[in-house]
């Protein structure tokens, strides 16, 4: 059985980001060398994959767009607990992408993840695109509530995406963020 086709969704306005302060005892800042580790440990953790620090060099740190200024990281107690980049993609050269996104269980609920996910909106705004793209899947409910309330919207380009973002609308009380839905197919 094949995987259903990724959702698509957008935001067309990056400079429409909130600022959000880093709680007491958080820390944000960018990737270091050494960081493969505590990365592989939150993508796994939110099964993005890439859980190793092998999987993290292949899928990060050799894709043609690395930076290490790319990768926004929340640390505490020196440990990386939350991470999100700002990414590029050869195949869509007109927009950049929100990449990797996750958040370690225990740490949920402190607007981490809008804090790093905001990083990649004013990272991908200053390298001069007026839209950021990412992929989801279905089930990612929390990171799609976070995605709504920074004003993305579902990009629908096959005809499986309505009824999949209608049930997700449902699911999470906000139809208003369908409703914006932009249609390519």
């Amino acid at each position: 059985m094949n995987k259903p086709a990724k959702l698509i969704l957008e935001k067309t306005d990056l400079d429409n980001v909130p600022n959000v302060a880093v709680p007491p005892g958080y820390t944000l800042r960018t990737f270091h060398a050494g960081d493969e580790a505590g990365l592989g440990h939150v993508y796994g953790i939110s099964s993005l994959g890439s859980d190793t620090p092998e999987a993290v060099k292949t899928k990060m740190l050799d894709h043609p767009c690395f930076k290490a200024e790319r990768i926004f990281i929340v640390e505490h107690s020196g440990d990386i607990v939350a991470t999100c980049a700002a990414w590029l993609e050869e195949d869509s050269p007109e927009c950049g992408f929100l990449h990797m996104l996750g958040v370690l269980p225990g740490h949920q609920g402190k607007q981490l993840g809008t804090i790093v996910a905001a990083q990649t909106c004013r990272y991908t705004r200053n390298e001069g695109f007026s839209v950021q793209h990412l992929l989801t899947d279905d089930w990612r409910d929390p990171a799609i509530a976070l995605y709504f309330n920074l004003n993305f919207h579902p990009v629908i380009t096959c005809d499986t995406h309505p009824g999949r973002w209608q049930a997700i609308g449902e699911r999470l009380g906000r139809m208003d963020a369908i409703d914006q839905a932009v249609d390519l197919r």
